[in-house]
């Protein structure tokens, strides 16, 4: 689910991509017919883009062609007019790893060719409380967590230590950045993004 690669059946491989948005040379171990091609699931084209597994090849405007994964990075940008080859050289104005530019912010489309079937669904990482409250990861790299109303963000935890609101910004209710889980249940404890809420022990409840 983290690499991508481009491969010739000669066993060269031109290209991996990697989720962190980092691109990486010639390793036979990522060669893509080391396997069979199996039959279709998650692999399609639709009319703005051709997703593959958690990867999008996405034409992000008519100048530009966007290697993105579903976790916000993005490793390859494709330049019409051909300024920069990213074949021949990699730079900051042709590759990554960024988060903007990113073809997962394209709208879904619908299914052209091949089958997205088995894609897996992302889910929003928050968790509603009663009729009035939600305790959400926010931003896009999940570096806050707030405990809303639905008029106000109470409480925003940040990842440097520091803790902010109440303000009427940074609100669950408007709607979060969605992962590829959302909140997972541990033994007490759930995890929201890049937090966890635990019980340390019976004394101790810790959010981290």
């Amino acid at each position: 689910s983290q690499h991508l690669s481009i491969s010739h059946k000669n066993g060269n491989v031109l290209r991996i991509f990697r989720s962190d948005g980092t691109v990486h040379g010639n390793v036979p171990a990522f060669n893509g017919w080391k396997t069979e091609l199996g039959d279709p699931g998650c692999a399609y084209l639709s009319e703005k883009y051709l997703q593959i597994g958690e990867w999008r090849f996405g034409e992000f405007d008519s100048t530009d062609l966007i290697v993105s994964h579903r976790a916000g990075k993005t490793s390859q940008i494709y330049k019409s007019d051909g300024a920069v080859n990213p074949f021949l050289r990699i730079d900051s104005t042709s590759s990554g790893p960024r988060t903007d530019f990113n073809s997962w912010t394209i709208p879904d489309g619908s299914v052209l060719q091949g089958s997205s079937n088995n894609c897996p669904v992302d889910k929003p990482d928050v968790l509603q409380i009663g009729a009035n409250w939600k305790v959400g990861a926010i931003s896009t790299n999940k570096d806050h967590l707030s405990v809303a109303s639905v008029d106000y963000a109470v409480a925003i935890y940040r990842e440097d230590d520091t803790v902010h609101g109440p303000r009427t910004d940074h609100n669950p209710w408007e709607g979060t950045d969605k992962s590829f889980t959302g909140p997972i249940f541990g033994y007490k404890a759930v995890q929201i993004g890049a937090w966890r809420i635990r019980q340390i022990d019976s004394q101790h409840l810790s959010i981290s």
